[in-house]
């Protein structure tokens, strides 16, 4: 077990430093953005890795030889460049122990997200074994969804521990973030922009302090911060380089989940003070051909593996017969339909109304919306909504009653109210769309709120010992909570002592079934989950109807009537059994 402990601050440090080199190789040679800071560095070499393993996969699976290749390469980099890599940190070093050891103590656990034998392991198996495979989507819809924090995934492979240290890219990527934050701490005068910092710290403790719950939406909820970050930053002083950063930020939103799309409303904030400056962004063309380059691979690689542009948007997708390996537009449209139930509170009130009993999607879509908001209201989920709200309305009124009033900049009315315009509309499509505390709640409403009372109210200074006081007594609610988590996991894994904390993978059993020469495996004691079984396993038997191979490129071709019974079923198995 302590050779385990050793193992993960070791391992940890390792993708830690690659992620930072990759990074400063992608802004120096191509992005070209100015005075990074250390976080940010980390955000960007998340972003590189993405285009990266995204190009490789067209050619190659992502394989040890090409794994070990790109560790060779960032490590020498980083050796390379490390003056240079330690003078552009922003932080004093005992913050950035104290960050790093938070971090650390956060790393230890082997209780993993719900989704990693269902879509996340798969994914990082099928990325390191096949190249890219023409209808993917076929085999399992859930792991054709475009998850592209999984893909990155795929390149940190070890020798021994295989793919098991992949829980810890989420909590990598949250540390370059808090990093960042404290970045700005340290050198940012405005106090506008110092409190808002110092709010999100606070929620980032207060609200995500369990490893197990970073999935691939906190990366997207520190994006977008980040982007509401920079839109404060360029309000104070009129660089167009928070813009871009701001761009480069909402691009890796839409590409991680669908509902990032919304990150883009903030983009349009920046527009009315950015004027006709806007088109200056022409003049950094490596930059707009990593955008470029960024989106379109995305697309073709979302085509490719489902046979849709965005999948489920049903609009978006080909019919079967246009393009053999598309999972078709009415598996899309039964799959939409389900997560926009989903999002509604289906899941609730079928647990707290209807007696566990399955309602189907549209059926609760089509019920009276009184009874979809009684599902809502009925859903726990409730509880973090309300506490998100309840946090920032504190802080502003804190704020707003201090004495000692700072100097605030202030917007003429016409421009503020487009702008409000602007901060308003994610909140809304938010509330309208998919009201889960999941999909950027607390950035919508801690921007919207916090801009409003900085814009209408003046803010007073807030007791420096006050705030050291403060986060001091979150910093030990942070530490006393894990520390037991840990002794806690130790207690129930007794048996396991000695993998603790990378835990092995579970080995599940399966069947094989021939398709054309090709061999398939499906599970055989679980519901759809593939979890560590060679790939290519399918979710059930039937699902692919043929296959060809063209060139060394897998092409699947599904049989319609039995991936709509896979959804279906996996929407009961949802709603029933994870209401149990």
């Amino acid at each position: 077990m302590f050779y385990n402990f050793f193992s993960v601050l070791v391992i940890y440090i390792f993708f830690f430093i690659l992620i930072l080199s990759a990074g400063k190789f992608a802004n120096h040679y191509i992005l070209r953005l100015r005075n990074l800071s250390l976080g940010e560095y980390g955000l960007v070499g998340f972003i590189f890795f993405y285009l990266l393993v995204l190009v490789l996969h067209f050619f190659t699976p992502i394989n040890n030889l090409i794994i070990y290749i790109i560790y060779f390469f960032f490590t020498f980099f980083f050796i390379k460049n490390l003056k240079k890599i330690i003078e552009f940190k922003k932080i004093n070093n005992k913050s950035l122990l104290l960050i790093s050891s938070v971090f650390l103590l956060l790393s230890i656990t082997n209780n993993h997200h719900d989704d990693l034998y269902i879509f996340q392991l798969p994914i990082i198996n099928y990325m390191q074994n096949y190249k890219i495979v023409f209808g993917l989507i076929n085999l399992n819809d859930f792991i054709g969804q475009g998850h592209s924090f999984y893909e990155i995934m795929a390149l940190f492979k070890l020798p021994i521990y295989e793919n098991r240290a992949y829980y810890l890219l989420p909590i990598i990527f949250l540390n370059f973030f808090v990093i960042f934050l404290f970045e700005i701490l340290k050198n940012e005068k405005n106090h506008i922009i110092k409190y808002f910092v110092y709010f999100i710290i606070a929620l980032l403790i207060i609200r995500f302090n369990r490893s197990k719950e970073y999935g691939t939406d906190l990366p997207i909820l520190c994006l977008l911060f980040y982007i509401q970050i920079n839109f404060f930053r360029f309000i104070q002083y009129k660089e167009i380089e928070y813009f871009l950063r701001s761009i480069l930020a909402s691009l890796f939103c839409v590409i991680l989940k669908l509902y990032g799309i919304i990150s883009i409303f903030y983009l349009f904030a920046f527009i009315p003070i950015l004027g006709k400056d806007i088109f200056q962004i022409y003049k950094r063309k490596k930059y707009l051909y990593f955008l470029i380059s960024l989106f379109l691979l995305t697309v073709v690689k979302n085509i490719i593996v489902s046979g849709c542009l965005i999948y489920p948007i049903t609009q978006t997708c080909f019919d079967n017969e246009n393009i053999t390996w598309s999972i078709g537009k009415e598996a899309a449209s039964k799959r939409n339909e389900f997560y926009n139930a989903q999002v509604k509170g289906w899941r609730a009130y079928t647990k707290n109304f209807n007696n566990g009993e399955f309602i189907s999607a549209k059926d609760y879509i089509e019920i009276d919306r009184i009874e979809r908001i009684k599902g809502l209201l009925s859903d726990k989920d409730l509880e973090k909504i309300i506490t998100g709200f309840i946090l920032i309305l504190l802080f502003t009124l804190f704020i707003t009653f201090s004495k000692n009033k700072v100097k605030t900049l202030k917007i003429n009315k016409s421009t503020n109210l487009i702008i409000i315009v602007f901060l308003f509309l994610p909140f809304l499509i938010w509330l309208i769309k998919f009201p889960q505390s999941r999909y950027g709640y607390f950035s919508y409403i801690s921007c919207l709120i916090y801009y409003l009372t900085s814009q209408y109210f003046n803010f007073g200074e807030i007791n420096r010992k006050l705030i050291t006081s403060f986060f001091s007594v979150l910093l030990i609610f942070l530490l006393v909570k894990n520390i037991s988590r840990i002794n806690s996991e130790l207690n129930n894994n007794f048996k396991n002592y000695k993998y603790y904390p990378i835990k092995e993978f579970r080995d599940d059993d399966y069947n094989s079934k021939i398709v054309n020469e090709v061999k398939f495996n499906i599970p055989t004691n679980s519901f759809m989950e593939c979890g560590n079984i060679p790939m290519l396993c399918q979710a059930s038997e039937e699902m692919i109807k043929s296959v060809k191979i063209y060139h060394g490129y897998y092409i699947l071709e599904n049989n319609p009537t039995e991936v709509i019974r896979h959804i279906n079923s996996s929407a009961i198995y949802d709603m029933i059994e994870t209401n149990k």
